[in-house]
């Protein structure tokens, strides 16, 4: 699939300049295993003339796989070159940036290819179940702060109520809207949510990749706009002293024109659940989020139909609310695991021994938490949740996922040598 992308490169290039003729830069973006919007700045000549000979960007062997705080992991050769592939289908006006567009792009790492290249595995494991039709829609969450990481005067804790928009940020709030719709990212609300100047945009659903690509489109509309007014717009899980966890809830739905047992789909999901948790929460602070009677990412594996008190709610037949996530994973490698893992169920026929319930988990005795098959706690923290994953085989995405695991065992040492308020400083403004 890649190959045949760069194949079209140019053809998708000539036609979007000639209909954005104002564009002199594009941002060739990647995220990388740290959960870090990466780009390197292409002026169009440029760019055009590595589309027409199919030519990549070339780096160093540190695409994806370096730390959060830019080490690399221990004995680990980087010797060589990453190859950076732009899918032009991808392209977009940075309405937030004049003069510059971005794509999304496929990291090539040297002899071992594409194999642990977020996007492309996302795409192979969706097509490895052709029958089945798979969208994502996202709720995208963040914070708004001062530059120096304190919260604004103007707002107020206010859970969707008009009160919540009485300040500098629904004005913004509005531009991003804006710009997302002449971008054809359908916003289906926003609103004042529960923190401190916190708020809520959710968009609608697309397939996986389009959607994630959507997302980052999202998130740095988000964060530019803010930022030219002075403020931070932040999706880090816990970003001040007192918590109110900001989430990167993504909905999965799945159609499929014949039958398609959806509780073995569940089933592989909920399997794996701990491990994924790595994935879908990656940092240390994403564990504050796992909390009791909160609304957050729960504190017990299972489901509920409506219940917000699940890792996964189930909205309707075939669609789910995955609530243990937060934006600073890589939402590529997430979605893949996730689809990945139900697949795993879908082809083995797992049963699904989690009931659905309607309240608290937390207020059951354990006896009857046993009876519904609610038998495990959500990890505590990040090396918890990274020793679940080294437990699952993964298939297509094995290798990924050990040099996944390698790397945040790597980070989690690094980010231990910062103190707390550096640690934050920095993790409000990259997420």
């Amino acid at each position: 699939m890649c190959a045949g992308l760069r194949k079209g490169a140019l053809t998708l290039l000539v036609k979007f300049l000639d209909k954005h003729p104002q564009i002199e830069f594009i941002r060739y973006q990647w995220i990388d295993y740290a959960g870090i919007l990466r780009a390197r700045v292409v002026p169009v000549s440029s760019a055009l003339k590595l589309a027409s000979t199919e030519s990549p960007l070339c780096g160093g062997r540190i695409c994806i796989t370096a730390t959060n705080v830019i080490r690399m992991i221990e004995n680990r050769s980087h010797v060589g070159v990453d190859s950076i592939y732009p899918d032009f289908s991808s392209l977009r006006e940075c309405h937030y940036a004049p003069g510059h567009a971005s794509v999304m792009c496929f990291i090539s790492e040297g002899d071992i290819g594409f194999e642990r290249d977020p996007r492309t595995l996302l795409t192979s494991i969706v097509a490895s179940a052709p029958h089945v039709r798979f969208r994502i829609g996202f709720e995208v969450e963040f914070r708004c702060l001062t530059p120096e990481g304190k919260d604004l005067d103007d707002t107020l804790y206010s859970w969707w109520t008009t009160t919540g928009l009485r300040n500098r940020c629904a004005p913004i709030i509005d531009d991003v809207v804006r710009i997302l719709q002449r971008e054809k990212i359908e916003v289906l609300h926003y609103c004042s949510e529960s923190g401190l100047g916190m708020f809520e945009i959710a968009t609608g659903p697309l397939s996986p990749l389009e959607s994630i690509d959507a997302w980052v489109y999202t998130r740095e509309a988000v964060k530019s706009l803010f930022w030219e007014h002075g403020i931070i717009a932040t999706m880090y899980p816990s970003p001040v002293e007192v918590h109110t966890g900001i989430g990167a809830h993504f909905h999965l739905s799945m159609t499929s024109d014949s039958e398609v047992d959806e509780s073995a789909f569940l089933a592989g999901i909920l399997g794996q659940l701990g491990g994924l948790c790595a994935l879908a929460m990656p940092l240390e602070d994403s564990y504050k989020r796992i909390t009791d009677r909160k609304s957050e990412a729960g504190c017990w594996i299972g489901w509920g139909t409506e219940n917000r008190d699940f890792p996964i709610r189930k909205v309707k037949k075939g669609h789910w609310e995955v609530r243990c996530c937060d934006a600073t994973a890589n939402i590529y490698l997430v979605v893949a695991a996730f689809i990945n893992a139900g697949l795993g169920g879908l082809r083995t026929g797992k049963q699904l021994v989690w009931q659905d319930f309607n309240g608290n988990p937390m207020a059951l005795d354990e006896q009857t938490r046993r009876e519904l098959g609610i038998t495990q706690r959500m990890p505590t923290d990040l090396s918890e949740s990274l020793h679940e994953l080294e437990r699952w085989d993964g298939g297509a995405m094995s290798k990924c996922l050990k040099t996944f695991c390698e790397m945040k065992k790597q980070e989690i040492r690094d980010l231990r040598e910062l103190s707390d308020e550096k640690r934050i400083r920095n993790m409000i403004r990259h997420f």
